[in-house]
């Protein structure tokens, strides 16, 4: 019977929420336990610090799902890219470089600008495998961004939006979500 701490109550294991819930066995019973309503910012079903959403008794997943780890591997792939393009940009063909794109003034500071966006796509990849939430939404933001830049140049940059609209679709699913203890 819901509520009265029985198997399938609250806060009973196999319950409305599982060990950590609204009180009963395994609960906190009151305010700062984890999952109940003293939870991360006071939230009740936020789970625990180290607690996967969604998962019974609060496992933690020992491995992120497949959206995250393909995410992340084409982040990298396109950091370092960038950081090859930032490379190639400090020889002699950085001039056709800035030439190329209509920036002939831009070729001193263009190994910068390739270093920077390389860092941008490699820093929220490598956190995302942490679980760092901060890192989701860069991510979600640099191929945002990536798309409308594609959008843009078209029909040259097929291939990039593809890879941009890839990530944003992986990092909104809903293995990535409760990877990440995003509600629903």
């Amino acid at each position: 019977m819901p509520g009265s701490g029985a198997p399938g109550g609250f806060g009973a294991p196999g319950g409305y929420g599982g060990h950590g819930g609204f009180g009963g066995p395994g609960g906190p019973g009151g305010p700062g336990g984890p999952g109940g309503f003293g939870g991360p910012g006071g939230q009740p079903g936020w789970p625990a610090p180290g607690q996967q959403a969604g998962w019974p008794g609060g496992q933690v997943a020992r491995k992120p799902p497949r959206q995250v780890v393909v995410a992340s591997i084409i982040s990298v792939v396109l950091g370092v890219m960038s950081l090859l393009g930032a490379l190639v940009s400090m020889t002699t063909a950085g001039a056709g470089m800035a030439e190329t794109l209509g920036q002939p003034e831009a070729e001193g500071i263009l190994p910068l600008v390739f270093a920077i966006c390389g860092l941008i796509y490699i820093v929220p990849a490598i956190f995302l495998h942490r679980r760092a939430r901060w890192a989701r939404i860069m991510l979600m933001v640099v191929a945002s961004l990536g798309v409308l830049g594609g959008i843009l140049s078209l029909p040259a940059s097929i291939i990039g939006i593809a890879l941009h609209v890839g990530i944003l679709v992986m990092m909104t699913q809903q293995p990535t979500k409760d990877w990440f203890g995003v509600r629903r």
